[in-house]
């Protein structure tokens, strides 16, 4: 953010503008079409699927269901993290999206959601909502291979 030194009146009232750099949010990454959760999964799962830590991402699309990037929103621990809406929605709001499907790993292997993520889940769905995105998917990446678990495929959205 950058403030600004000028205001119409003379006074000196600080304007902020957001940007992504460019290393935060990667512009049409080769996966420019995704119809499925699997074929995102997948995706997302060969560039985050053998991590330590745990990432949460968020993949903005346009209202032709067409990749507008791909958002880090935050990396964690070993076995949690925090994802701060604060992050999430502004950048999902710069790039242009009208949809976006959020995704996390598990460094322990497990692919199934926990408590927590549910709760997340719902509590970001909600706030999205009223910034008129969809929440499409959220799927939890397990690290060291098996298969990525779709919550919207298994009715948790």
């Amino acid at each position: 953010t950058r403030p600004s030194k000028c205001a119409r009146d003379g006074s000196s009232i600080p304007a902020l503008r957001l940007a992504l750099s460019e290393d935060r949010c990667l512009r049409r990454p080769k996966l420019e079409r995704a119809a499925t959760s699997a074929a995102i999964g997948d995706f997302l799962k060969r560039h985050y699927g053998c991590e330590a830590q745990e990432n949460f991402l968020a993949v903005g699309f346009n209202a032709h269901n067409e990749i507008l990037g791909v958002l880090e929103v935050g990396r964690g621990g070993i076995a949690s993290m925090e994802v701060d809406p604060k992050v999430l929605f502004p950048g999902l709001l710069l790039m242009g999206a009208v949809g976006f499907v959020i995704a996390h790993n598990h460094p322990s292997g497990n692919a199934e959601p926990s408590s927590h993520d549910i709760v997340l889940t719902r509590r970001l769905k909600e706030s999205a909502e009223l910034l008129t995105l969809r929440l499409l998917d959220h799927l939890v990446i397990p690290s060291g291979g098996g298969r990525v678990t779709s919550m919207a495929e298994q009715g948790m959205l």
